[in-house]
């Protein structure tokens, strides 16, 4: 049996990577600018948040297409990205809870094996 690949596309993938690195990145520099200091908890955590913002995000894009499905909607355009730019937010510090539920609905409805292998030979 040949398994297959069971996660992201790459390209989807490395997109959510920089963007999450980005969050990050303006998430401690807003701490930085209020006179916090960086602690290795905040280093811990955005680290974490970065490698599992892609699942996240890819569950909460799932969510969305089922319930939106086909429908067209309309909204001014500064709405649209202040609403994307939260959700992206929201997904990033919240990756730790959403993410391994992202996880398993790649395990549970990705194909583990290439059935053109069913024979037992490799």
């Amino acid at each position: 049996m040949v398994k297959k690949e069971c996660g992201l596309p790459e390209g989807y993938y490395l997109n959510k990577i920089i963007v999450a690195i980005v969050i990050a990145a303006i998430w401690l520099l807003f701490k930085v600018s209020t006179g916090s200091k960086i602690t290795g908890y905040m280093m811990a955590f955005s680290g974490i948040s970065v490698l599992l913002y892609p699942y996240s995000r890819f569950l909460y894009e799932k969510i969305i297409s089922y319930v939106v499905a086909d429908n067209k909607l309309y909204f001014p355009v500064v709405v649209f990205i202040v609403v994307k730019l939260i959700t992206m937010c929201l997904c990033w510090f919240f990756s730790f809870l959403i993410a391994p539920v992202g996880l398993a609905y790649l395990f549970y409805s990705r194909p583990m094996f290439d059935s053109s292998h069913s024979d037992g030979q490799p």
